[in-house]
């Protein structure tokens, strides 16, 4: 088996199989790829279908607000796309202040 499969389903395994102390109580921004990354695409494809809010509902008690951005996984926190990052999250950061 190739070595970042092995790395991806050891992670995957593990995520799956956590047993959760308490609930986040309050709501919950996700930021995720848009399916660009060729070799995951089909992979988000199944959980966007499968769990919308990739299983974060397990976790939350609030309400998740779920952004889909059109940059590759690993490359969300590198420039010049932490940028854009940036931007959703004083977004949604002014929303949470305007309560």
């Amino acid at each position: 088996m190739d070595e970042e499969v092995e790395k991806y389903l050891g992670m995957y395994n593990i995520w799956r199989k956590y047993a959760i102390k308490s609930r986040f109580n309050g709501d919950m921004l996700l930021i995720r790829e848009s399916g660009l990354d060729e070799d995951w695409k089909y992979t988000a494809f199944y959980f966007d279908q499968i769990y919308p809010d990739y299983r974060w509902s397990k976790f939350v008690n609030g309400n998740i607000a779920i952004e889909a951005v059109p940059i590759a996984h690993n490359s969300l926190l590198e420039e010049p796309y932490v940028q854009e990052i940036a931007k959703l999250l004083n977004h949604y950061i002014s929303k949470t202040e305007d309560k």
